[in-house]
């Protein structure tokens, strides 16, 4: 992986719901990176994925395949940012939850 990045998402897919046609596939193999000082946003219509690709980022979900790295974590294992055994990650820079009433506490310094 590339220092610069701080966010790789590779072939990432989000389904909801069962297989076949009674599922949703709410992601549909993005992928991505994001490099350290770069501003980056989603764009999207209404059920584009936007908020599904956020709460995998995050660790509140987990992808349904593909990858995803943020500050060189997989956050699917650290149950949200200040789950348990994030100290890692928080220790590289910090991060505020997406939503605070999902996640009150925050890691690392206020920016």
């Amino acid at each position: 992986m590339d220092d610069s990045r701080i966010i790789t998402v590779e072939d990432l897919w989000r389904r909801y719901g069962g297989a076949g046609r009674r599922g949703f596939d709410a992601v549909r193999g993005v992928s991505f990176a994001v490099r350290r000082g770069q501003l980056f946003a989603l764009f999207g219509t209404n059920g584009a994925g936007k908020t599904s690709t956020l709460e995998v980022l995050d660790g509140l979900a987990p992808p349904t395949s593909g990858g995803v790295r943020v500050l060189g974590c997989d956050p699917t294992g650290l149950g949200g940012w200040c789950g348990a055994g994030s100290a890692s990650c928080c220790r590289k820079g910090g991060s505020r939850p997406i939503s605070p009433s999902a996640r009150p506490a925050r890691c690392g310094p206020a920016r």
